[in-house]
């Protein structure tokens, strides 16, 4: 099946969340930043799967914590904030496939992973292609 056609029906990168942060421009603390994706908070350790049918394009460490990159076609879907990953780059994906898990903030103690879906290098609203909450 094809990327496009799941629109609105793509499962949640985790089983539990919810969404804390859209896509979209944001002001916090009086510095202005811009989300390409969603933040959804979950639960410490929790697993994050891919959404969809795929192969996984690049696995970076970022700041400590890492960032997971599938391509399907066309789009490609993020997953960021990760503690420990279980894929590697060139790996093949089924749809609810385990990438890794969730990093909790120190100071914070939330568990946020950060999800994006690009069209080529445009962001587009990820919040629409997920199964409604």
């Amino acid at each position: 099946s094809d990327f496009l056609d799941n629109r609105g029906k793509l499962p949640w990168p985790v089983t539990n969340g919810m969404i804390i942060r859209g896509m979209g421009v944001y002001t916090i603390e009086g510095i202005r930043t811009e989300s390409d994706g969603l933040e959804i908070k979950t639960y410490a350790v929790a697993p994050v799967r891919t959404v969809f049918d795929g192969k996984v394009q690049a696995v970076e460490n970022v700041y400590g914590t890492y960032t997971v990159i599938v391509i399907h076609g066309e789009y490609f879907t993020a997953y960021s904030n990760l503690k420990s990953v279980t894929v590697s780059t060139g790996q093949k994906l089924s749809t609810k496939q385990m990438i890794g898990t969730v990093a909790t903030d120190p100071a914070t103690g939330e568990s946020v992973v950060q999800f994006a879906i690009y069209k080529g290098i445009n962001p587009v609203n990820p919040k629409i292609w997920l199964y409604p909450e």
